[in-house]
């Protein structure tokens, strides 16, 4: 297994386990307390922090790792496109990686 494929399965479990929490434990406390129940358990807050921060940090990592070919730089920016579609603009070290990419692959 490439290096861009072990970061990016890294990646999409991160990506799955923190959606999976946001279903099934954090998003029906959420709508239980939206309904006048009890607020949502402070335990439950920080696991949904710190699958956030783990989420985060694989994708820094996979945007940070060469991509191994075009369909892969691709990716990135349709990725960065959906993930920062709220804000002005990329984070400064995600342009610096794919622009490094599309350097290197046109090369």
């Amino acid at each position: 297994m490439s290096k861009w494929d072990a970061v990016q399965v890294a990646f999409e479990i991160a990506r799955e386990t923190e959606n999976s929490h946001h279903r099934s434990v954090w998003l029906p406390r959420y709508e239980s307390a939206g309904r006048g129940g009890p607020p949502i358990p402070d335990g439950i807050e920080a696991e949904a922090e710190r699958l956030t921060e783990v989420r985060c940090a694989a994708e820094d990592v996979l945007i940070a790792t060469p991509a191994p070919d075009l369909p892969a730089a691709i990716w990135k920016i349709e990725y960065a496109r959906e993930r920062w579609e709220d804000f002005d603009d990329w984070p400064a070290t995600w342009w610096t990686a794919v622009m490094g990419d599309l350097r290197r692959l046109a090369s």
